[in-house]
């Protein structure tokens, strides 16, 4: 199984948690807040990768950043130290990418993506995302 399909498994367990609670905006910024900071340090990710390191270990340091970086809903935490107990955190990234992408569906918002030959201006792209907002509901 690829890291992606793990990570879609764990996010559509997550997302039917939260959902039920109204809680998956919140979940995916929490989830995307962690992910950023989780790869923002080289040496945290390295010592959760290492096979060195006992899962209580890492899940203790888990807690401890969590703990640090504030606010963080306890669906995510656990979430997140489920990951360290299971030596998956690698998964975090894909996890998160992929919750966000179910409370998108959930929500109704498609990705969509305008290429242009020249820059729009500020006016051009408000007529452009008016234009698509009528076009799409």
């Amino acid at each position: 199984m690829t890291s992606r399909s793990a990570g879609k498994r764990y996010a559509a367990a997550l997302f039917e948690s939260v959902s039920k609670k109204g809680e998956a905006q919140r979940t995916a910024r929490d989830l995307a807040a962690v992910d950023t900071l989780m790869a923002g340090s080289a040496e945290l990710r390295r010592v959760l990768a290492a096979a060195s390191v006992p899962p209580a270990k890492k899940q203790a340091i888990v807690s401890a950043v969590l703990k640090a970086a504030g606010d963080v809903s306890p669906d995510v935490v656990r979430a997140v130290q489920l990951l360290a107990e299971y030596g998956r955190i690698e998964l975090l990234a894909d996890l998160s990418e992929a919750f966000g992408e179910k409370v998108r569906a959930a929500e109704g918002i498609v990705p969509a993506e305008v290429v242009t030959a020249a820059p729009l201006s500020d006016g051009q792209r408000a007529a452009l995302q008016g234009a698509i907002a009528r076009a799409s509901g």
